[in-house]
């Protein structure tokens, strides 16, 4: 016994229409593509860690005043020996590509030289590196720039004018004036006789117990300065501020961030910041303090000397709370102004 077919056009399943069938062909490709650079990246890979050798040598020179960086790519590492040499400790890298590298001696300076990496295989590793390992001779100056690698540098109880374009800056025990730069990277500095100017376009930077003044300034970046006897200029463009310390003048600024200044005995204090609060808390009473934001509260904290102050504010948005001795003629003036926000001021 035979049916009639009853199935309608209707019925019966659609094609996929042309943008299903275009977004369906795209994921196989892009699939395929993932697929494919897996698989290169993988043999990258393989080739990178087959190729690359590694060499360790060393060589030792006569005493000099000065040793000179320029590093094209690798870390450096520097601390003082009991030694009347400067010894020179190297680690080779090399992935099919050979670096040049040299030291040009006198009695005046070792040149510490390295150049020759193109960065092919940066994806996976450099395509060469020489890192250092430098023993010289205590009051060694150390100077120069390093473009690629952490920079550390220790008890040399010398001069120190070093630069870093990408890495870390680590300097500690240096005896007269330090300059320390890195476009992108931390920077250290502690144990310091003598000024500290210091700098760093995108990272952190961190100074402690300095005899002398220091400057410091970072573009993107916490400051954190403590420890310091003398004058301090902190600038960050983002970041916070937090300076233990100091004395003279005070200047420290942020566009965004709190500024925390605490034990300062500083003579003239200004701090500044756009977005963000400020805690200011003195050892000893300066002549002149101004505090400004535009978005923040003001605090305030001085000792309790039975000394009154010459204390003006102004808040649009905020309450003002002052809990110490005022005078008109006291010489020793605080203004505070803040555009949204509290002022307050304790005794310590």
């Amino acid at each position: 016994m035979s049916y009639p077919n009853t199935t309608t056009d209707a019925q019966k399943p659609s094609p996929p229409s042309p943008f299903a069938q275009a977004m369906g062909n795209a994921v196989r490709v892009l699939i395929a593509f993932i697929a494919a650079l897996a698989l290169v990246g993988g043999l990258l890979v393989a080739v990178y860690y087959f190729a690359r050798d590694i060499e360790e040598n060393a060589a030792s020179y006569p005493a000099s005043d000065e040793v000179v960086l320029d590093i094209d790519n690798g870390n450096v590492n520097i601390t003082v020996g009991d030694t009347d040499e400067i010894v020179v400790e190297r680690e080779v890298l090399t992935v099919f590509v050979e670096p040049t590298y040299r030291e040009d001696h006198s009695p005046e300076k070792l040149h510490v030289t390295m150049e020759g990496c193109r960065f092919m295989w940066m994806v996976v590793g450099p395509d060469c590196r020489v890192s250092y390992d430098i023993t010289v001779p205590e009051g060694t100056a150390v100077s120069g720039h390093v473009s690629h690698g952490r920079v550390q540098i220790r008890d040399t109880n010398a001069p120190i004018d070093i630069s870093v374009r990408h890495g870390r800056l680590d300097i500690s025990g240096a005896t007269g004036e330090v300059r320390a730069e890195s476009a992108h990277g931390q920077v250290d500095i502690s144990q310091i006789e003598g000024d500290v100017w210091a700098y760093s376009r995108h990272g952190k930077i961190t100074i402690n117990n300095v005899e002398g003044n220091v400057e410091a300034e970072s573009n993107h970046g916490n400051l954190a300065i403590t420890g310091t006897t003398g004058a301090i200029h902190a600038v960050t463009r983002h970041g916070r501020l937090h300076i233990d310390g100091g004395s003279e003048e005070l200047y420290a600024r942020t566009n965004h961030g709190n500024i925390e200044v605490a034990n300062t005995s500083a003579d003239t204090i200004t701090l500044d910041t756009n977005h963000g609060g400020i805690e200011l808390d003195v050892a000893t009473l300066p002549t002149s303090a101004k505090l400004t934001t535009n978005h923040g509260d003001v605090v305030v904290f001085i000792p309790n000397h039975n000394t009154p102050i010459n204390f003006s504010s102004n808040t649009n948005h905020g309450d003002v709370n002052i809990e110490v001795a005022t005078s008109a003629p006291s010489r020793h003036h605080f203004e505070a102004i803040t555009n949204h926000g509290d002022i307050d001021v304790f005794y310590r």
